[in-house]
């Protein structure tokens, strides 16, 4: 009886370390902020406009592609920031894997959260038309990959962006197996 609860508990954990993470949504820097802890933004005020942002930012943990920079008056933080001239994503790879991620912007965004090549989360759709949003998320399930969408209108424009990387994940439930596999590897033992 002991060994079924145990495989059911060990399928379980197994199963959910499959699930889609849990995403918190905010619309105002200083709630994410909170959320989010300690964190790095980049405000791309270092760039001439119209340069292809790559790794210029990879002494921050950060690289981008489907990026270029811009200076224009719709980015009311201070100017600057990038935009995908194609209308495709802009994908923002981390070195370290985070747990937050914001901008401010103009018009409308959405995230995609990856795990090198797995999706562990999405946004809310941000925003809508205007100027001077913010959309930012805080996840359970960390992340190492951002593809940033503007959903109501392309191209995508992106003010300053925010995340925690660097910081340090909290386990999910795929940590659990091999503890339970130990225990079921024990109890296999004593007998």
């Amino acid at each position: 009886m002991n060994n079924l609860r145990i495989s059911a508990l060990a399928t379980a954990v197994f199963a959910a370390s499959f699930a889609s993470a849990g995403v918190t949504n905010y619309t105002d820097y200083s709630s994410w902020s909170a959320a989010a802890g300690a964190h790095t933004t980049l405000k791309f005020d270092d760039l001439a406009s119209g340069t292809p942002v790559t790794n210029q930012y990879s002494g921050l943990g950060a690289n981008f592609s489907g990026a270029e920079s811009l200076q224009t008056g719709s980015f009311v933080n201070d100017g600057y920031g990038i935009f995908a001239p194609q209308g495709d994503p802009v994908v923002m790879n981390l070195a370290t894997p985070s747990t937050a991620i914001a901008t401010h912007y103009p018009g409308a965004v959405m995230f995609k959260l990856y795990m090198d090549s797995t999706l562990v989360g999405t946004s809310d759709n941000f925003g809508g038309s205007g100027t001077g949003f913010f959309g930012g998320i805080v996840s359970d399930a960390a992340f190492n990959k951002v593809e940033f969408f503007d959903w109501y209108f392309n191209p995508g424009y992106y003010d300053d962006i925010h995340y925690n990387a660097g910081e340090s994940a909290v386990p999910g439930p795929a940590a659990a197996i091999p503890f339970v596999l130990g225990m079921l590897a024990l109890k296999r033992r004593r007998r």
